[in-house]
């Protein structure tokens, strides 16, 4: 099949199917079938960039290798970073297991959690701004992230993330100069692919969240964010629309900028608590308080 039309059918499919298949994650009722459309919408959005990859030639198990020394080597770099930054730690119960995170000074309440040792980190300022069981859900939050990529190593999921990525781009390069049209519909492709991954990845952390805090996790969510609940479009495009606007860059901690795009808080909101009436089935006891060291 000739390049330009095989990227541009690859293309198409990405731009259609996957806003209508977060559209369909929305509409689920409970955390079990929420986690399950995510997670395929998780994994579709992988698909495109890879489909697209491979048309530039795709990658060997060299070029997974680099990439996942690579992704390790920034994530080591990271943690030593905020590391150094650390002022104290606090303990939680969560699942089933005990959960160390490092406290950073810093204005912003947030967290976030990195792929080596998953380390989680939170800020003074979410515990000025959250209750004790707030805060649980969100170092609940950042644990979902890992657990959303199961069975995968977080560092291996990444990597293979970061190889599509790279590879859609090179595709989009490469047609360029023998057909514009099809690689603009590859750029658009790939852009919606990144901002689903990483919206669905951000919907499977809260869900993992709710799992096992219950309501903390859309209490927490409404404080920290301020927005409230916002059913989602009828209409794909003026949610895809929605979606590319909010591929902009984004500040983070510290000196970081982000470039994983988050969905609207609004829509976040909306699914918690529609799967959150539905009833909780926690796989683990309730959040112990946080222990500070």
């Amino acid at each position: 099949m000739d390049a330009c039309l095989a990227a541009s059918l690859v293309s198409a499919a990405g731009v259609v199917a996957l806003p209508l298949l977060y559209l369909w994650g929305l509409r689920a009722r409970g955390l079990g079938q929420a986690w399950r459309r995510m997670r395929l919408l998780l994994a579709s959005s992988v698909a495109v960039l890879a489909a697209l990859s491979l048309l530039s030639g795709g990658w060997d198990a060299g070029t997974v290798a680099a990439a996942l020394v690579l992704v390790a080597a920034a994530q080591a770099l990271m943690v030593q970073f905020f590391e150094r930054r650390v002022v104290t730690e606090a303990v939680y119960g969560l699942g089933g297991r005990s959960v160390r995170v490092g406290v950073l000074a810093s204005r912003q309440p947030t967290a976030f959690a990195t792929a080596v040792g998953r380390r989680v980190y939170v800020t003074t300022a979410l515990y000025q701004v959250a209750s004790p069981e707030e805060a649980a859900a969100v170092v609940a939050h950042e644990l979902g992230h890992g657990e959303a990529l199961r069975p995968l190593p977080p560092l291996l999921g990444l990597a293979v993330l970061a190889l599509s990525a790279a590879g859609a781009a090179d595709t989009v390069v490469a047609l360029a100069t023998m057909c514009p049209l099809a690689a603009l519909l590859s750029a658009a492709a790939g852009l919606a692919a990144w901002v689903f991954y990483n919206w669905a990845w951000e919907h499977l952390a809260d869900i993992y969240s709710a799992w096992l805090t219950g309501y903390a996790a859309l209490y927490a969510l409404e404080r920290i964010t301020g927005a409230a609940p916002e059913p989602p479009p009828g209409n794909p495009l003026r949610l895809l629309a929605a979606a590319y606007a909010s591929a902009r860059p984004r500040r983070g901690p510290q000196r970081f900028f982000l470039v994983n795009p988050h969905p609207p808080p609004g829509l976040r909101l909306w699914l918690l608590g529609r799967v959150l009436a539905g009833g909780v089935t926690s796989p683990g006891p309730a959040p112990a308080a946080a222990k500070p060291q």
